[in-house]
């Protein structure tokens, strides 16, 4: 377990799925209001409409599913992330804790055992 020192800094390029990485992420092209037309799960092809900002489409410049978008209504900037499609185009996918996320849980976890303060009897117990 690594004890100290710092994360690496956020490079700004997202993680390559199936060897895709910025053409995947999905966002917003102006500053306005998001009308989601797609939902979570719905397979895409290059070039459709996953929803509006404010009359602009957004559009998915590659095939697959629908893995990630916010949510219909929201109030959204120019350039915001708003969701992301899964270039492997496998639906269950979309509905699966991913490698990385539980990987993640797992060293909190870890984290949290190793470093509970040895009277602690119960880490659920009220104080």
């Amino acid at each position: 377990m690594i004890m100290s020192g710092r994360a690496r800094s956020y490079s700004g390029v997202p993680a390559p799925v199936a060897g895709i990485s910025h053409q995947r992420v999905l966002r917003a092209p102006r500053d306005g209001l998001l009308t989601a037309t797609l939902q979570i799960g719905d397979a895409v092809s290059p070039g459709a409409v996953l929803g509006h900002v404010d009359g602009v489409p957004v559009i998915s410049t590659i095939g697959g599913v629908v893995r990630g978008l916010a949510r219909d209504g929201l109030q959204v900037t120019k350039g915001q992330k708003i969701g992301d499609v899964d270039p492997r185009g496998e639906r269950a996918r979309c509905f699966e804790i991913s490698h990385k996320a539980r990987a993640i849980g797992h060293g909190v976890v870890t984290a949290l055992v190793k470093l509970k303060p040895p009277d602690a009897t119960d880490v659920g117990a009220p104080n």
